[in-house]
């Protein structure tokens, strides 16, 4: 799984502290947090059972904060059953959630003060492989910059961010220093000045390079173009590359490529198109898709494909790098969500590589609680 965004510095004044490398779970235990299953699942014939009983489970981690419900949970991708689930108190707000990798997840919560109407309360909480909760760290947003814009990573039993200095201003648009935050104790380490603006670190690219992108507005003219490259921490300098009129939405990586997908048309209207960027050559495909699945784009599970669903037809489609259909199956419409008019309904919908003919399609709407889950095998 990928490491996720996050900008952050921290404090460890009243910070709950665990020893979270050294502990020893017994993953037959007695969970009181486990319950059966997470969703509505449709049948699976009987050749995509044979592939899922013999693969280990592939966790993924979801929030709950609707119609009383404030939690998360621990689903398994090829069965859709939920491996565990915490509990907040519901007074607390879940903002982010990151798979640190190894069985470690992080979340970021905090409060609204009753009085000023401010966030409070700001912590990142560790959880365990069966969302055992590890640590809590609270930190200082009066004095740090809040979780937004950079890297986080749990590296030899420590939370550490790559973000940008406190000040990261989108209206000001000034390069900013590159930093290192320890988040456990509370050491800054200046790594480089960028030089030039930078709206966003998503990930390492190899040790010294970080994939990075951004959003050029022009408020007068109506329209955003996107920015995207490389942030290459040994030359210091920035690699950008940009692409008119299209506002980018979701980032998938696999290897040394990038997938970027069409975000929701908040601003420039839909082209239907998405990015392949190839970092070692540091070049870029443009490849058309069929209307409205630009959204929905994501590697194949080897990465030599993209996967995406046209949700206005139903259909699952698998495009080589030159934008033809090489697959396409008829997807069975939810039964939780036949009223819904089109794709702007969804507040959730993703698509998940089992294997290179196996996928899993998650599907919610604002309007239901269940999270549908439908497992399709490629012809």
């Amino acid at each position: 799984m990928l490491i996720i965004l996050v900008l952050v510095a921290c404090s460890n004044d009243g910070a709950e502290t665990l020893d979270i490398m050294t502990n020893e779970y017994d993953p037959h235990m007695e969970l009181r947090n486990l319950e059966p299953r997470s969703g509505i699942m449709e049948p699976i014939n009987d050749d995509i059972v044979e592939v899922l009983v013999n693969l280990y489970p592939i966790p993924y981690l979801i929030s709950h904060q609707l119609m009383g419900l404030n939690k998360i949970s621990l689903i398994d991708l090829t069965s859709g059953e939920t491996i565990a689930y915490y509990k907040f108190d519901v007074d607390y707000q879940i903002h982010d959630l990151w798979d640190l990798g190894n069985g470690y997840y992080a979340v970021h919560v905090w409060r609204i003060d009753d009085e000023t109407f401010s966030d409070i309360d700001h912590q990142v909480i560790i959880f365990g492989e069966y969302l055992e909760k590890l640590e809590v760290i609270f930190y200082d947003v009066e004095a740090t910059s809040p979780l937004f814009f950079g890297i986080l990573a749990l590296l030899e039993g420590e939370l550490i961010a790559y973000t940008m200095e406190p000040g990261h201003v989108e209206q000001i648009r000034e390069p900013l220093n590159l930093m290192r935050f320890n988040m456990h104790t509370g050491e800054i380490e200046n790594l480089i000045k960028m030089d030039e603006y930078v709206g966003h670190l998503h990930q390492f690219i190899g040790e010294n390079q970080i994939f990075i992108t951004d959003r050029v507005i022009f408020f007068d003219e109506g329209r955003m173009s996107s920015k995207y490259g490389i942030l290459d921490l040994e030359t210091e300098l920035t690699h950008f590359f940009i692409k008119e009129d299209f506002g980018y939405g979701h980032i998938d990586f696999r290897d040394s490529q990038v997938l970027i997908s069409e975000g929701f048309p908040v601003g420039p209207p839909l082209r239907n198109e998405v990015i392949v960027f190839d970092v070692e050559n540091m070049s870029s495909k443009i490849v058309q898709l069929e209307d409205r699945e630009g959204i929905w784009a994501r590697f194949s599970f080897e990465g030599n494909h993209i996967v995406t669903i046209n949700v206005d037809e139903f259909v699952f489609r698998k495009y080589d790098f030159s934008g033809i259909v090489v697959a396409e199956i008829e997807l069975e419409r939810p039964s939780h969500v036949e009223n819904v008019s089109g794709f702007e309904d969804f507040t959730d919908f993703e698509i998940f590589s089992i294997t290179d003919e196996i996928y899993a399609i998650h599907t919610s709407v604002s309007s239901a609680l269940d999270r549908h889950i439908q497992f399709i095998i490629l012809p």
